[in-house]
This record gives C-alpha cells, structure tokens and sequence, in this order.
C-alpha cells in the first residue's frame, strides 16, 4: 500500500470516532428532577394531602446545561426558569384553591425529564349540617328554642379526608336554696364517618352548647351554639294501682313531663302528704318521668283524693279521683294496621294489648252484615297487662273487620276494630269501645279528664222458633212432626248422627204441651245471624259477651304462651258448631256443610223406628314423612326444639307450609302425644281449626282429636 493510501485510510477513522464520541456525549447529558412538597419527598406519580398552599423545592442537574424548568398546575404554566448552568435548586409556592389538583414539573437540557404528581389541598375544617333538635347547614343565628329537656343532637358530617372526632360540651347554671349551681356535660364521638346523633339532656332556660368537629390533618370547625329550653305543658298522672281497704288507701303510678317533675302530693281533705320531694333544676333523666307508690290513710267520709304534680316551671297538675275509681285498670289496644292484612282465604292479624289489668282477649273477623266469621282466643289467663296478637282467622267474601276484645279484671269490656276491603287494605278504623259488664252491682267508669259514657248493649235477640238447650256443644236438628209452631231441637254434636226417633217423638210431644199452655221454655233465646234490633252485632258476638242467667262465657282449657280456638257460644251459655264454610255443622241439619243427607232418622225422611247414623269413617292418615320433614333419623329423635320450629311454621304465609307442619304435629300427636300437648304448638293447632283452607283445619283438627283423645 502506497504512503497516500494509509494517509486517507487513518484520515476516515478519525472522522467516525469523532462522530459515535460526540453521540454518546448527547444521551447521557438528559437532566436529573428531585421535587419535595412542604418538605416530604414525593416520587413521579404520587399523590399527597396539604393543609395549605404547598412549598416545591426543585432540584435539577446534569453533565450539560439544564436549559428550562417549567411548573404547570393543571396544563397551566405557574413558573418557569432557565438557569443554563449544570445545576438548578428552586423553592416555589403554588396558589391553588382546595381539591384535586396535577401538578407537572419539566426539566430541558439535551434531554427532557418531567415528574408528575397529584396534589389535593384540604384547609377547611369538617362541613356540619345540623339535622336534630334544630335544623341547618353552619352554626345556627341566634338562640334555638326546645320544648323538650330530653333532645337528640345529630348532624350530617362531610370533609375531603375525613372526620376524626367529634366533640360535645354543654354548660348549665340554676340557682337552688340561694346557691349558684353549675352542670357540665362532655361528649366525645370518635371516627363518627358520615354523622353523629348524640342523645342529650338540656336544663330548663338557657344552656351553652360547644359542638367541634375536627379532621385528619386537624383542621377543626367550631360552633357556639345556645340552647333555651321552654316548659308551657303541666306533667301528667297515671295511675297503676288504686286499691282501698279499709280506710287505707295504696296508690301507685308514674308523673311524667316534657322537662322536669319537681314535686308529687297526695290530698285527702285537709291533709296533705309528699310522695315525690321538691328536687332543682338540674337536668336529671330519673325526674322525666318518675314513678311513685304511696300509702294514704282515710279519715271521715273522704269520697276523693286528689293528686297534685309541679314540674320545675311552676306548672300544676291536679288531679281528683274518686274514692271507686277503676279507670287504672282499662286496656289499651293497638291493631298494627300495615301487618294486619288479608292473605288468600284469611286474615293474618298483628296487634298488642297494652296497660290496665285484663284476663281475656279475644280476635274475631266480622263480615259487612255484622255476622261472626271466626273467632280466636289470643289469651287467656292470670291478670296481666301486657299481650302481643298474633292470630289468623278467616275472611268475609267481601269487606272483613277485625275486632280485638279485651275484657278487664272488673269484666268490662273493651274493643277496638279495623276493616279491611277486599283488597286486603284498611278502609276505616273504629274508636275503642267499651261494654259494661253483665255484673249485680254497675262497675264505675274510669275518672279522666273528659269521662266517657259507657256504651250500652241492647238485649239479645230471640229466635221465633222455640228450642230446648241440652247443654254443652250443640247442633240444631228439626223435628219433623205437625206441631203448632216450627221447633228446632239442639242436641249435642256427639249424639247428633244417633238419636232415636222415639226419644224426638217423646221431646217433640213435650214441646207441644208447653206450647199450647202457653209457657215460653225456659231455654233462653237462641244463637242467630241476624243482628238484633238497635245494634250493628250478631247475636253471635253479644252471646260471647253476656249469657242467660249471669253465666260467664265458656272457656277452652287455658293454653299458657298461645292463643287457643274458641267456638262461638250460644245465649244459654253453651257452645255451638262453628259456621259452615269451617268445617263445621249446618245450623239446620247438625251434618258438614255440603255433605248429602243420608240419615233418614236425622232429617225426617222416615218416622221410623229411630236407626243410628253410621259411625264416621276414620281420617286418612296425615300423608307427610316426619323424619324427613324434620331431618332426624326417627321418631324417637324428635324433640322440643322440633316442635317449637313446626309451631313456627303454623304462622307462615304460605297455606301449603302451615297444612304440612299441621300434618307432621297430627303424627307426633298419634305415636307422642306428650311432646305436643300444652306446648305452643298445640294452641295454634286448636287456632287453626277454624282456617278456611280445608287442607289446614283438617290437619289440624286431626292433631287436636288425637292430643284429646290421649
């Protein structure tokens, strides 16, 4: 190779070193971005929370010049530098409103570097919307003005971070005997998210009340509110017990306010005695509503007594009672008008029996005629004063009322009613009434504010058709003989399908000659459908309330924790069928409704020789796998706890539920009786006798036969 050969060849190599040195000095010159927010390192895409407008310290640097720095806030340049030198340090502060805001730094030398963050500004305190005792969003402008000392505080709650504690101060100063008093509450509600409610009690006049609410970085929003309390009402008396012996007195109850009871005295003539001691103002919760018991002793011919209560604004109550007054002892009685509805073929009624003193209570369901459809004891028992209804009886085909009866320790009665339309929805609904009991010497009705005039109950109806009462549960059966007058004979069901024509012949003829000496028998009137004059009842509801000669209405054995069937009872005193439609007798004919006459003997098709009806056929045995319906591996497995969930199952909506759970309690009733009877499950069996579904009042009247039988 010639000498200017190697020349160009070593002139070419430096040429390409020089340009790949010069590349890779510009890659490596891009600069380097540090960013601190008020002084807390925050990497490219992260996010912080300030309190304030946030401080940025910049630091770029590089092997070449850093050209510019650009600091934009939401795609908007704030700041911008160009420090031409390797190095750059920077403090900036940025004037951003509260919320959310993406804050982006951009670094240019040979290279660009950008770093990214999302900035979100909180220097508000928690937002306080007041919801309780007073409403509004902030602190309140001027006084609020209560009526109750016993106040709920709440409010609605929001902030960007979140709420941390909640704190309640209330201050509260009243003079009693000459000296100053003060009483302070606190409150503290950690984590309270959303809202706080806060149950207080306020003095009577003015109270201080400081309410804060402070977030998680500490910002706080404070109110000075001022509460005043007014009292315009007089407390109330009730009394609970108000019995005489002797000339001795004993009285209890309860004094209640809107704010304070101060003091509660019982006169009797002159003399005057101190039940509840003269208290202060100071809020207390015990004197809201106070209860007393006293012993008060009768002097002369005192005929009264009056109580006198002052709450601590000076309002009096008094309050005279008679020396006979039973007002105590009258129930309240609520029908839950939302659960109360008609499902299908029934009623499913909810209620509550209240106060007083009482022993019975009876549900019935009424259709528009007045007429009794069915009927269920929802207690009865010892004197209480407290029972919760829960029966299910059966509808009218068109509008159905239900009426909840509850008779008191003096036997009065007292009933409230709901009519519901065919529809299932409420359509009226009755005050509470009540029914003087059928008693020698008239009960005194209850001392109130306004006393209310007893209701008065017209006489039962009687039918035309005279009848002999037999006593116990009857059936009505005609007597196919020409007499004077049309007779109806009531027999009792058990002999109904087998009574001799000779022993009809021989009652017929007695009959006769009662009639036609002109001798009304001396059975009493007799049950009817028709509503007798001047009432809107059947003689079916007014026999359930007052029999012939005094007499008490009949009672189902007591079934304590349920409710237990009882049939409608007749004027004399005894119980008849229930109503066709419930698998009961025909009133005419003692048979089944709809079932074929094929007892000559019973209907008079023949004056024969008095032929018993043939004995009923057995019922088919419940068709139901209890081990399997129950999840047990036998018979012998089952237990109460099995029985307390099938007489959950009596109360289900669905019919199907409650006809199988009846079936599976029939058969434990056959093979253990002992696991049934007197349980839960037994009394709404003897209920559910009456269900219009066949399916259900079959069962169930199988599982009943067979726990009687046993």
């Amino acid at each position: 190779m010639g000498r200017g050969t190697r020349g160009r060849v070593v002139a070419t190599g430096v040429i390409v070193l020089l340009v790949v040195s010069g590349m890779t000095a510009t890659v490596a010159a891009a600069p380097t971005l540090d960013v601190t927010v008020d002084g807390s390192g925050v990497g490219d895409g992260e996010s912080i929370t300030v309190t304030d407008d946030p401080q940025f310290r910049i630091e770029a640097s590089g092997e070449s010049s850093v050209e510019s720095i650009e600091v934009m806030v939401g795609g908007e340049t704030r700041h911008s530098f160009q420090p031409g030198s390797e190095s750059f340090s920077e403090l900036v502060e940025l004037d951003i409103d509260d919320g959310e805001h993406e804050v982006r730094i951009v670094a240019e030398g040979s290279g660009t570097t950008e770093w990214t963050a999302t900035i979100r500004k909180d220097s508000d305190g928690p937002r306080v919307s007041y919801t309780s005792p007073f409403s509004g969003p902030g602190q309140p402008t001027g006084t609020v003005v209560i009526e109750h000392s016993d106040a709920t505080l709440a409010a609605d709650l929001s902030d960007r971070s979140g709420v941390q504690l909640v704190r309640i101060e209330r201050n509260y100063e009243w003079t009693f005997g000459g000296q100053s008093q003060r009483d302070r509450e606190t409150y503290r509600i950690s984590d309270p998210g959303e809202n706080f409610s806060r149950p207080m009690l306020f003095g009577l006049g003015e109270n201080s009340l400081r309410v804060e609410a402070r977030d998680v970085h500490g910002q706080r929003t404070t109110h000075e509110i001022t509460v005043r309390v007014e009292d315009a009402e007089r407390p109330s008396i009730d009394l609970d017990r108000f019995e005489r012996s002797g000339n001795t007195l004993e009285i209890a109850g309860v004094a209640e306010d809107n704010v304070k009871v101060r003091s509660l005295d019982v006169r009797v003539g002159r003399n005057r005695k101190s039940v509840l001691t003269e208290t202060s103002k100071e809020p207390t919760r015990e004197r809201l509503s106070a209860e007393f018991e006293s012993t008060v002793q009768l002097t002369g011919d005192v005929q009264e007594v009056t109580l006198i209560a002052t709450d601590v604004a000076g309002n009096t109550r008094e309050w005279t009672v008679p020396i006979d007054y039973r007002g105590h002892i009258v129930p309240t009685i609520d029908i839950d008008d939302e659960a109360t509805r008609i499902e299908g073929d029934s009623v499913a009624v909810t209620g509550t029996v209240t106060d007083g003193q009482f022993g019975r209570v009876v549900v019935e369901t009424v259709d528009a005629d007045g007429n009794v459809v069915s009927t269920a004891t929802a207690y009865d028992g010892d004197t209480t004063d407290q029972v919760d209804v829960r029966a299910r009886l059966g509808r009218a085909d068109g509008e159905t009322t239900v009426v909840v009866r509850a008779v008191d320790v003096d036997g009065e009665e007292h009933e409230e009613t709901l009519t519901l339309d065919a529809g299932g929805s409420e359509t009226a609904t009755s005050a509470e009434t009540v029914t003087p009991a059928a008693t020698d010497a008239p009960s005194t009705p209850a001392a109130t504010d306004a006393p209310s005039t007893p209701a008065t109950t017209a006489a039962p109806a009687v039918d035309d058709a005279p009848q002999l009462a037999l006593g116990g549960t009857t059936s009505r059966m005609p007597v196919p003989l020409p007499l004077p007058f049309p007779l109806s004979i009531p027999l009792p069901i058990p002999f109904a399908g087998t009574v001799v024509a000779v022993v009809v012949v021989g009652l017929a003829m007695a009959v006769s000659a009662v009639g036609e000496a002109g001798v009304e028998p001396g059975a009493g009137p007799a049950a009817t459908d028709e509503p007798a004059a001047g009432t809107g009842e059947s003689a079916d509801r007014r026999d359930a309330a007052s029999t012939a000669g005094g007499g008490t209405e009949p009672r189902d054995r007591e079934r304590p924790g349920g409710a237990t069937s009882t049939p409608r009872s007749d004027a004399r005193g005894g119980e008849t069928a229930p109503p066709p439609g419930h698998n009961g007798a025909s009133p005419e004919t003692g048979r089944p409704a709809g079932e074929p006459a094929n007892d000559p003997s019973a209907t008079g098709e023949t004056g024969g020789s008095g032929g018993a009806a043939p004995e009923p056929e057995p019922e088919p045995e419940p068709a139901v796998d209890v081990t399997d319906h129950l999840g047990v591996g036998s018979m012998a497995d089952v237990g109460a706890d099995e029985v307390a969930s099938l007489a959950t199952e009596l109360d289900a909506d669905e019919t199907e539920t409650v006809a199988t759970a009846a079936r599976v309690l029939a058969a434990l009733a056959e093979e253990r009786p002992g696991l049934v009877a007197g349980t839960e499950a037994e009394s709404r069996l003897r209920d559910l006798r009456l269900d219009p579904d066949p399916a259900v009042s079959e069962a169930a009247s199988t599982a009943v036969r067979r726990l009687t039988d046993e």
